[in-house]
């Protein structure tokens, strides 16, 4: 079963992308905050992150940076998610391969996710 993490500090999101993720079969976990989010992707090993760009307390970018400075963690693809309409210079930034916006539908989703994992 491939894994997928999320960072976001909305619980009614983190709900919403658990409940649409498990119904594809992914096992998924989350995170309300990015203060451990090395600890995090080394306890989970997920497949793929979903990351917020405003979370506490550091910020998307920053965690992304965090996450892809790791030689271990390079090859985990990283969807960078917010509701701006400048998403695909912030995902560049945090070095993402790709970006989900804010709102997005199921099928949005579940095609970010898998085209990330393919």
């Amino acid at each position: 079963m491939q894994k997928v993490l999320i960072f976001d500090d909305n619980e009614e999101i983190l709900l919403v992308m658990e409940m649409i993720l498990s119904d594809a079969g992914y096992s998924v976990f989350t995170r309300t905050d990015v203060n451990t989010v090395i600890q995090a992707v080394e306890e989970t090993q997920p497949d793929v992150v979903i990351m917020d760009n405003n979370i506490p307390d550091h910020g998307g970018i920053l965690a992304s940076q965090q996450i892809k400075s790791k030689a271990e963690h390079q090859h985990i693809p990283i969807i960078f998610c917010t509701s701006s309409d400048r998403i695909k210079a912030l995902a560049e930034q945090a070095k993402a391969q790709t970006s989900l916006n804010k709102p997005f539908d199921i099928d949005t989703l579940l095609d970010t996710v898998k085209a990330c994992l393919a």
